[in-house]
């Protein structure tokens, strides 16, 4: 159980902003990332995914984010608020 933190409507997301193991995998810059909605304090949030392949949804592939389809990430961001609950179920 967590609860959106803070909100940021446009960023551009990278690895060098991860910690611990992740951070020694992970490689990546991506620009333009719209609707994202922060719910730790470490960096896992509910965000658009545009560069996904769209037949690959719900399969992992993150390092702890919720990545949506782009409108999808904007109803979220349209819904949502800061202190908004986060259920997260594995």
């Amino acid at each position: 159980r967590f609860t959106v933190l803070r909100q940021v409507a446009k960023e551009t997301m990278d690895s060098q902003t991860l910690i611990g193991l992740d951070a020694k995998r992970a490689d990546y810059k991506i620009e333009n990332v719209k609707f994202t909605q922060y719910f730790t304090d470490d960096g896992n949030a509910i965000h658009e995914n545009w560069w996904k392949d769209a037949d690959t949804f719900g399969l992992p592939s993150s390092h702890g984010c919720a990545g949506l389809r782009p409108d999808d990430a904007q109803r979220f961001w349209d819904f949502g608020q800061v202190g908004m609950p986060v259920i997260v179920h594995q």
